[in-house]
């Protein structure tokens, strides 16, 4: 970290608001990170960053992302909200699911009803086939 000597560039603005502040010696050497945390370096910061991370599978994140702090009360908000959304879709599904079951019974039945049908047609066929007098038939 770089050792300036000089008023801070914020104490001048805090004296034209007329906040009282102590006073310091006019030129005392100071820590001063203003050239260590420009745009530009902490971008490269970012980019050297992700380039050693690479090997884990992290990412960089987007350049320029407007994407901002959510505050921990917001981000319950929408906690809560995603949960009632979700609570509603697992209540729909679980009906869909009843519906579907009923209507899988009934198509059991009807095919346990259309195969009993079946041997009882197929049975009557048989026991009728000594029966049949038409022409097309007999080879059958």
């Amino acid at each position: 970290m770089p050792i300036v000597t000089g008023e801070r560039r914020k104490a001048r603005k805090k004296q034209a608001e007329g906040k009282r502040t102590y006073r310091k010696k006019a030129n005392a050497v100071r820590l001063c990170a203003d050239d260590l945390l420009t745009r530009e370096r902490l971008v490269a910061y970012h980019d050297s960053y992700a380039a050693a991370m690479a090997k884990y599978g992290l990412q960089r994140g987007i350049r320029g992302s407007e994407a901002r702090h959510t505050t921990t009360a917001q981000y319950y908000r929408d906690l809560k909200r995603q949960t009632g959304e979700l609570e509603a879709n697992v209540q729909q599904l679980q009906t869909e699911c009843q519906q579907a079951k009923q209507e899988l019974d009934k198509v059991k039945k009807e095919i346990v009803f259309g195969a009993d049908q079946n041997r009882l047609l197929s049975s009557h066929w048989l026991n009728s086939k000594s029966d049949r007098k038409h022409p097309l038939l007999k080879n059958l």
